[in-house]
């Protein structure tokens, strides 16, 4: 941005610098703004293109900055604060879920040994001694619903 008030040569400059597949997409970006001239249409198709929403994010405040005769530089150093905010709070979410995970693991494993343990005390075993009155049954669905719950935040846990 202190070199050129062009956006489609600082877009260009950084294109050298990236790796794929996002290389490929500047470089089109590039390629059909210098060609065709309508750069709102290869800013639309490069924003089309990126797989993230904050690239997006990025490409469209530049786009806002080049209509707007806005000075590139200070948009920038804005939009790495604000890209440094976004990575650093993603990698505490990302630990917060390895955190969840390992927790409820451990009370799962926890849980299973509990009942191993009561297991040899109680002749017969403790689910026939469960399923021998009402409360028994009740305590082992709401067990069986905990456990299909932790299972449930585990795989959840997972997708997000």
């Amino acid at each position: 941005s202190k070199t050129s008030d062009d956006l489609v040569d600082i877009i260009s400059k950084c294109g050298n610098y990236l790796e794929e597949p996002l290389k490929f997409s500047v470089l089109q970006f590039q390629w059909e703004a210098t060609h065709t001239g309508e750069i709102e249409t290869a800013l639309s198709h490069l924003k089309e293109q990126l797989p993230h929403r904050k690239l997006r994010e990025i490409i469209q405040n530049l786009d806002m900055c080049r209509r707007h005769e806005a000075n590139y530089e200070e948009v920038i150093n804005d939009m790495r604060v604000s890209v440094q905010h976004y990575i650093k709070s993603h990698e505490e979410c990302n630990n917060i879920r390895k955190s969840a995970k390992a927790n409820i693991l451990v009370m799962m494993i926890v849980g299973i040994i509990i009942i191993r343990l009561v297991n040899g005390f109680v002749d017969g075993g403790v689910f026939k001694l469960l399923c021998s009155n009402v409360i028994g049954i009740i305590i082992i669905i709401y067990i069986a619903v905990l456990c299909v719950a932790g299972i449930w935040q585990f795989i959840k846990l997972d997708r997000d």
